[in-house]
C-alpha cells in the first residue's frame, strides 16, 4: 500500500511540474506597439453655416448681428442649410423672413426667397392671420352680413 502512495504522490508532482512547464510555453506575446497611423482618427471636412443668434419673427428683417457662423461636419448638415459665406450673408440681410426663426436655429434656402416668391409661406400666413381674429368677431361679421342681405 505504502508503495502505491509514493507512486501516486510522484506522479501528482510530476504532473504538476509538467502542466506548470506547458502552461508557461503557451502565454502569449506581448502585442507589439500600435503605429502613429494607426491611432490617428479620420479627420471629416466641417463647414460653417450661418445660424440666428437670436429669435427673428416673422416678417422681420434680418440684421448682420444675428447672423453667426456654427462649424458642422459636411455629412451632419441638411442640404438645404446656408453656408457662412459673403454672398450668402449680404442676401439675408436684404430680405425679411418668411417664418419665424427661434434663436440657435440654422437659416435655410427657403429663407433667400422675397416672401413673394414663397406661395406656400403666403398661403399660411394669410390663414394664420384669419385665425387670429376673434371668434366672436366673426360671428359678429356673419350676422351682420345675414341682416343686411335679407
Amino acid at each position: 500500500m505504502r508503495v502505491f502512495v509514493v507512486i501516486f504522490t510522484s506522479l501528482a508532482i510530476a504532473s504538476g511540474v509538467a502542466w506548470v512547464g506547458v502552461q508557461a510555453n503557451n502565454t502569449p506575446e506581448p502585442t507589439p506597439p500600435r503605429s502613429v497611423a494607426a491611432t490617428v482618427v479620420p479627420v471629416v471636412p466641417k463647414e460653417a453655416y450661418l445660424f440666428s443668434n437670436q429669435t427673428i419673427e416673422l416678417g422681420a428683417s434680418i440684421s448682420a448681428d444675428t447672423l453667426i457662423p456654427v462649424k458642422m461636419e459636411i455629412d451632419q448638415a441638411g442640404k438645404d442649410l446656408i453656408a457662412d459665406t459673403p454672398e450668402n450673408r449680404d442676401a439675408l440681410v436684404k430680405v425679411a423672413t418668411n417664418r419665424t426663426i427661434p434663436a440657435s436655429t440654422p437659416f435655410v434656402k427657403a429663407d433667400l426667397l422675397p416672401i413673394e416668391e414663397n406661395p406656400l409661406k403666403l398661403r399660411q400666413n394669410r390663414s394664420s392671420q384669419r385665425l387670429n381674429r376673434p371668434a366672436r368677431q366673426d360671428l359678429f361679421d356673419r350676422a351682420c352680413a345675414r341682416s343686411l342681405c335679407q
